[in-house]
C-alpha cells in the first residue's frame, strides 16, 4: 500500500531459487517489503529493504530462519527491475547477489 507518492510498504512473498553444491536450491520468502521512490512520474527509482523469514523448499526443504533483501531499481508503469543483495540466515548465513523482474497489480498508476 503506498503510504504517500515516495514510500511504500507491503507484503512479500513468491518463489526464490538458487544452485548450489550442484543441488537446486529454493525457498519462499514471507516479508515486510519497504520502498523509497525519488519521482513520481512514469520512471520511478527506488532503494528497497525487505524483512521476514522464509520456508525452504527443494533441497532445502524442512529449513527456515530469518530473509533480509536490500537493493535498488526502477518501475517503469508497471513493470520493476531491481539488483540487490538477499540474506538467508538460518544455522549459517548463505547471501547472494539478486536480479528481480516483477509485475506490479493494481495501485496508483504514475503514467
Amino acid at each position: 500500500a503506498a503510504i504517500t507518492d515516495y514510500f511504500y510498504i507491503g507484503f512479500e512473498t513468491g518463489f526464490h531459487t538458487h544452485i548450489s553444491n550442484g543441488y537446486l536450491d529454493g525457498y519462499i520468502p514471507l516479508a515486510v517489503n519497504m520502498k523509497g521512490y525519488f519521482t513520481k512520474t512514469k520512471v520511478r527509482p527506488y532503494v528497497n529493504v525487505s524483512l521476514g523469514g522464509w520456508v525452504g523448499v527443494a533441497a532445502m526443504g524442512g529449513y527456515g530462519g530469518f530473509y533480509c533483501q536490500t537493493g535498488a531499481g526502477v518501475d517503469i508503469k508497471r513493470f520493476s527491475v531491481g539488483l540487490g543483495y538477499s540474506g538467508l540466515v538460518m544455522d549459517g548465513t548463505a547471501s547472494s547477489l539478486y536480479v528481480k523482474l516483477g509485475f506490479r497489480f493494481g495501485g496508483k498508476k504514475y503514467w
